[in-house]
């Protein structure tokens, strides 16, 4: 619901070719400021090394390298 309590409908945004159709040539998101709910829910640091196991990764992180390499940097 938003603030007026109406009910509030998001699609999921599509990949192509395996990639958030949002996401630069950087791997950054260029729609950050007006991202929807779903991708502000979306957690992609849990996925680093998730339980502490280190050198894992989960799915989303081995399918998108050069997000994982921004991860590896900070």
């Amino acid at each position: 619901m938003d603030a007026g309590g109406q009910g509030v409908v998001e699609r999921v945004l599509p990949y192509r070719d395996r990639r958030c159709v949002f996401l630069g040539d950087d791997d950054r998101c260029r729609i950050y400021e007006d991202r929807p709910l779903n991708c502000r829910r979306f957690q992609c640091v849990d996925a680093f090394h998730p339980g502490g196991r280190v050198g894992e990764h989960g799915l989303f992180l081995r399918l998108n390298p050069g997000v994982l390499n921004i991860l590896k940097a900070l």
